[in-house]
């Protein structure tokens, strides 16, 4: 059998929720005003995966580019309920267009536990929210 290429198939990985502290702005830089933001917590719920970001140095050093935009540069440690270490790296752009809030991020993972291998060969794509206590991503695997 073969695959269509103009079709791009995804599955359900996990929801991400996260907890920020309150950013630290740096003055504008050359490519715009750095807001750097410590992830203090959060969580990772799915079928297969499940756990908490741990407070371990986990940070976006996000940048509000000239035209508004958002653009994130994420790297968090996830501890899974079944005690593995998994570290969730994601970078993506947020801004409002008319229609809506434009939030999307691409997920890549990297983790020595076996039980977990088949995290560091894949690319996840997490559409994400902004609610009040964090950002929120609903992350599906590409297929």
């Amino acid at each position: 059998m073969t695959q269509s290429t103009d079709v791009i198939r995804s599955r359900p990985l996990f929801v991400l929720q996260a907890s920020l502290a309150d950013p630290v702005m740096m003055a504008d830089t050359p490519r715009g005003e750095r807001k750097i933001v410590a992830v203090t917590g959060g969580t990772v719920r799915g079928e297969r995966v499940n756990g908490r970001l741990v407070d371990v140095g986990g940070h976006d050093w996000a940048l509000i580019r000239p035209d508004g935009t958002l653009e994130l540069d994420v790297r968090v440690l996830l501890h899974t309920d079944d005690d593995a270490h998994v570290l969730i790296s994601y970078r993506g752009f947020r801004r409002q267009r008319d229609d809506g809030l434009y939030f999307r991020t691409s997920l890549t993972f990297e983790t020595g536990d076996s039980r977990y291998a088949w995290l560091n060969s894949i690319i996840a794509i997490g559409v994400g929210t902004r609610p009040p206590e964090g950002p929120r991503y609903d992350v599906h695997e590409i297929l």
